[in-house]
């Protein structure tokens, strides 16, 4: 049986492609990734993306954070004022009284400690910056009832209520 040069090349050609991409397939496919990075664009668009809504919701924390104190401050005042204006000059009978009146009963709660998990999502050493549970804290936050100690390497310190706790970014 003859085969002519066309029918050859057809018959050979497979055994040839295989053979370059089975020893320069790595070769190969990093020449393709540079005459067509629309992937890494798309990769790092994602990544930035991210990083706008991380920042973001940093920027929020900071305000509800700064809202929270100065609740608590007006409690604090209001407090006083109730205290020192109101009742100041009431006989000690009606003060105890009107007291006795608005204060709610006291009821015998049993407290149930809640087990937390802390899951180390990011890592910001420069910043002094992690990402723990969603939430962006720097050292001195607290998240889930845990105080963000030392932020260091790839570790960070936290105080729980049972005591000091390493979470790691990598392990």
């Amino acid at each position: 049986m003859y085969l002519s040069t066309k029918e050859l090349f057809l018959f050979v050609s497979p055994f040839i492609v295989s053979f370059f991409i089975y020893f320069f397939g790595q070769e190969i496919i990093g020449t393709l990734h540079s005459m067509f990075p629309s992937y890494e664009r798309y990769a790092n668009s994602q990544i930035d993306a991210k990083m706008e809504k991380y920042l973001a919701i940093d920027g929020k924390h900071d305000i509800y954070t700064e809202i929270e104190d100065k609740t608590v401050v007006r409690k604090n005042e209001s407090r006083w004022v109730a205290e020192h204006f109101f009742y100041r000059d009431a006989p000690i009978a009606f003060a105890t009284s009107v007291v006795e009146e608005l204060r709610p009963e006291i009821k015998t709660v049993e407290v149930v400690e809640k087990e937390y998990s802390y899951t180390l999502q990011a890592l910001f050493p420069d910043d002094k910056t992690v990402i723990i549970n969603d939430l962006i804290l720097k050292e001195g936050d607290v998240v889930d009832g845990a105080k963000v100690m030392e932020i260091s390497g790839e570790k960070v310190l936290l105080k729980t209520n049972k005591g000091l706790k390493w979470l790691y970014l990598f392990k």
